[in-house]
């Protein structure tokens, strides 16, 4: 697991290494990795550039493991008496067991890591317990079988598990079991990528969880030695997890576990952004309501834009459109501004895209399906909000404090974003509608 760390050690660049510099690295799960280096008198840190962004930084540590810092940037220099300077530096991710001269360099062979909560929410256990009364009963354990998938021609990966040996006395018997994802590459691939694989799983298992997770550790492969390797995550707060409470726990999705993974890795590109608001924003925060209702909203159009809306038909029929209307108007100016703000007006409003999703979804977003007047209110609601936060029309502003309100609504759209994502990768209304819980469905 990922703990604080404080290592004390000595640095160099990978073009001057004669010049090495005592220097402290401290990071952890809510640290940026900082390195800070002395120069005794006599020295000084001119060799480490200001004006060079993100370069390389090989250090050792006292116990002579080899470091390497990614995408490193000077913040400053300060010098004190009799001679001495310290510097500080921020660091991107750090390798450690080798020295590594590019993060472009296509080196790595595998990566295996793994999820805070991912064993609740896989749910497989290997033990067998026996119950004959309270007085007998037998313990057995066997690990569980890996579970294959495939994400892409090149990449292939398992679901795996791995316990420690058991630690027995004559009161108790502990067993821990771990799960982790590995992930093997027939052609071998480079830092950048691997940090891509690993945030795209860890985006499709927290899109499953609805819970927000981070990684606990990864490991990755090169020329057959394991390296470790340590990134800053967005995400440090977790919400207490519940196994029973999951969107879509593995037991329900299993046969369908590696197309969805497949299929999302190819929806990643394309809906980037609409996936990274959804992520930033599982779970809930009374910090920055406006800000995340905005966002959510932002993320909801992007994705009927997208994936929903028939883009090239109603380019089509607004052109011609524009074409009759145009052709009546002499004016030459009138008609090049009247142009200008036909150009996107075939572009649908927010309230038509909520409405087209929301139909598509009903089963599953609502405990007793709705009137459409029903709907149409809580559309009109959401909408009216939208249109006040981004306008500022003082005749929509409401008495009192509604953030409860806002909450609300952001929790509905989060949740429809969420059903709409599934429904990409496989998993549709049909299929949700009689496993989802009653937390995640709505009464209007």
């Amino acid at each position: 697991m990922i703990k604080n760390e404080d290592i004390n050690g000595y640095w160099f660049l990978p073009s001057n290494p004669e010049f090495q510099c005592y220097g402290r690295l401290v990071f952890g799960p809510l640290t940026s990795p900082r390195l800070t280096l002395t120069a005794a008198p006599g020295n000084d840190l001119s060799s480490f550039p200001y004006d060079v962004e993100d370069y390389v930084i090989w250090g050792h540590d006292t116990k002579g493991e080899a470091i390497t810092l990614f995408g490193c940037n000077r913040l400053n220099v300060e010098s004190f008496g009799r001679g001495v300077q310290t510097s500080i530096f921020n660091a991107q991710y750090l390798v450690f067991g080798e020295h590594i001269t590019s993060a472009d360099a296509k080196e790595f062979g595998s990566v295996r890591f793994s999820f805070e909560g991912f064993e609740d929410w896989i749910g497989i256990f290997g033990h067998d317990i026996n119950l004959r009364s309270a007085q007998s009963f037998t313990i057995s354990y066997e690990q569980p079988p890996d579970l294959p998938f495939d994400i892409d021609d090149n990449t292939s990966g398992r679901l795996t598990f791995w316990n420690n040996k058991p630690y027995i006395n004559t009161r108790e018997v502990v067993l821990n079991q771990d799960s982790l994802v590995k992930l093997n590459f027939q052609n071998s691939i480079c830092l950048e990528d691997i940090l891509t694989y690993v945030w795209r799983m860890q985006q499709f298992i927290t899109l499953l969880m609805f819970e927000q997770t981070k990684v606990k550790w990864i490991f990755i492969e090169k020329s057959g030695k394991e390296l470790g390797l340590f990134y800053r995550q967005h995400n440090p707060d977790l919400l207490t997890n519940d196994r029973a409470l999951y969107l879509l726990p593995f037991r329900l999705v299993k046969d369908q576990f590696g197309g969805a993974l497949m299929k999302w890795f190819r929806l990643a590109d394309e809906l980037n952004p609409v996936i990274n608001i959804l992520n930033a924003n599982i779970g809930e925060s009374k910090e920055f309501v406006h800000n995340n209702f905005l966002n959510i909203i932002q993320a909801v159009e992007a994705f009927h834009r997208r994936k929903i809306q028939s883009t090239a038909q109603l380019q089509s029929e607004n052109q011609l459109l524009i074409s009759r209307i145009l052709g009546d108007i002499t004016n030459s100016e009138d008609k090049k501004w009247l142009e200008a703000r036909l150009a996107y007006s075939y572009e649908p409003n927010l309230r038509i895209r909520l409405k087209e999703l929301t139909a598509r979804h009903q089963t599953t977003l609502f405990k007793d399906l709705p009137t459409n007047k029903r709907v149409g209110r809580l559309i009109s609601q959401i909408v009216e909000k939208r249109n006040y936060f981004t306008h500022y029309d003082p005749s929509l502003e409401k008495d009192g404090d509604e953030t409860g309100k806002i909450i609300g609504y952001t929790r509905f759209l989060k949740t429809l974003l969420a059903f709409c994502l599934l429904d990409q990768i496989g998993f549709d209304s049909t299929f949700l509608k009689d496993i989802i819980y009653n937390r995640y469905k709505f009464k209007i």
